[in-house]
């Protein structure tokens, strides 16, 4: 198991992962996507993805990697291991697709896979996931504060089969455009 990096000094697990039925994947991906960044559009698809026997791999990946992961973090104040819990998993496949700043409470930790990326559409921003960090910043910036900008946030391109593993709590985005789309599947995990 790769370690995790500590940022700001936030875990956060960076790793690639592709499947031999991605493909498979991918269809059931795309079929319970939600287009746009409507919240209406995933609530129709609730518990399809997660149910659907073509992601079987991947959600069962997901499950060893987050109790692995979190598990190793947590070793010297556990006294028991915790049963890991999977409370939401969606995807999105979209060629327009901005998920402004958020992050996801009443959850523990959050995880992005990146199921195709298209990466042949790459261009600054596009296609990365930004994540921020937790501790406050100030209310003024200028180029006299530009290094701030690496400390304060983390830019990931994720590529086919590349994933993160971050706190529930850690604000991200996300931008995409392009001319094909782009598919993630992403799922949100307590601990009982």
């Amino acid at each position: 198991m790769k370690d995790f990096d500590l940022i700001w000094p936030t875990p956060i697990q960076r790793g690639n992962q592709v499947f031999d039925n991605q493909e498979k994947i991918l269809e059931a991906s795309v079929e319970y996507s939600g287009q746009i960044n409507d919240d209406q559009s995933l609530e129709s698809n609730k518990g399809k993805l997660i149910n659907d026997p073509r992601i079987k791999t991947v959600k069962q990946w997901m499950l060893d990697t987050v109790t692995e992961g979190v598990s190793k973090l947590n070793e010297q104040f556990w006294t028991k291991p915790c049963a890991t819990m999977i409370n939401e998993m969606w995807s999105w496949s979209s060629t327009e697709y901005f998920n402004p700043l958020h992050s996801h409470p009443n959850n523990s930790w959050s995880m992005i896979y990146c199921v195709d990326s298209n990466t042949n559409e790459e261009d600054g921003s596009n296609g990365t996931t930004m994540i921020y960090s937790p501790l406050p910043w100030g209310q003024y910036a200028d180029p006299g504060l530009a290094f701030m900008e690496r400390t304060f946030m983390q830019w990931h391109r994720l590529n086919t089969g590349d994933f993160l593993l971050f706190p529930s709590f850690i604000r991200h985005t996300a931008i995409y455009s392009g001319r094909s789309p782009r598919t993630i599947i992403a799922a949100n995990f307590s601990f009982r």
